[in-house]
């Protein structure tokens, strides 16, 4: 019985130390991406790579578990441009697939940042506040309506679009008010419908002044300083609204119905 017993735990001992012909089917590789260590912004192409053991059938890749594209051959390689990805870590993973045997997946950290100037959510980061994960975003565009991009204020009047910090409840009340496309809060009526997103709205004076400011991000305002006139939200009396030039970067108290502006719409994020 005592000799029974040795052997087995001899045979038991060959066979731990022995290699695993499992373990020698498996793939292995590496994963590694272009802005590893960085920081990346929305709109940013990157390059995805894997490196394999052997050659696989596919290889798939995902953000935070999604789909974002596979490759069948040599090089494993992926580029890809994030788009209105939120900011803060996220995970690469690639799954690598062999012909015979297990997958293999391997992983990557990112870390998404958000800047002026960035193409996030319908427009163009023009600020961002103190967290970087808010912010405000304009159009690339002026509103224009039936070909044209110059509107009179509102009706004669006063309304009470007064906030001269945020425009989202000028520019209903504006909406409100506008019997016609005459006017700078009839495209608003129905929420103006823009690149995916319906809640933009005329920047209050304070906004305009950033916008004015951090104008160089965003491009596209007329270079004649006759035609850079906008129009914000906000109402100062019966007949006079805000109004800006960005070209001189100046605000103005102008008559809401002898003068027809432009609009340069944004919206919060």
């Amino acid at each position: 019985m005592k000799e029974i017993s040795w052997l087995g735990i001899l045979v038991l001992f060959f066979w731990a130390c022995g290699e695993d012909p499992v373990a020698e089917n498996k793939v292995t590789g590496s994963f590694t991406v272009s802005t590893a260590g960085i920081q990346v912004h929305n709109n940013q192409e990157i390059e995805l790579q894997v490196s394999a053991s052997e050659a696989v059938r596919e290889v798939t890749f995902y953000m935070d578990g999604s789909h974002i594209g596979s490759v069948t051959s040599e090089p494993y390689t992926l580029v890809w441009t994030p788009v209105n990805i939120v900011p803060g870590n996220h995970t690469l993973t690639a799954s690598i697939i062999p012909y015979e045997g297990d997958d293999a997946v391997l992983s990557m950290n990112i870390e998404v940042v958000l800047g002026l100037g960035d193409t996030y959510r319908g427009g163009i980061i023009f600020y961002l506040d103190v967290t970087g994960e808010h912010g405000l975003i304009a159009s690339g565009s002026d509103v224009s309506l039936n070909n044209s991009v110059n509107f009179m204020w509102s009706t004669a009047g006063f309304i009470g679009a007064t906030d001269s910090i945020e425009g989202r409840h000028n520019t209903l009340v504006m909406a409100s008010e506008s019997s016609g496309p005459d006017y700078a809060g009839y495209p608003f009526k129905n929420g103006l419908e823009l690149n995916g997103y319906s809640d933009w709205y005329i920047p209050a004076k304070a906004e305009m002044r950033l916008l004015m400011e951090n104008r160089g991000f965003i491009g596209e305002f007329p270079s004649h300083p006759e035609e850079a006139y906008y129009w914000t939200s906000t109402e100062i009396c019966r007949v006079k609204a805000c109004a800006v030039n960005v070209f001189y970067l100046s605000d103005s108290v102008m008559h809401k119905l002898d003068n027809r502006y432009r609009i340069r719409p944004i919206r919060k994020f």
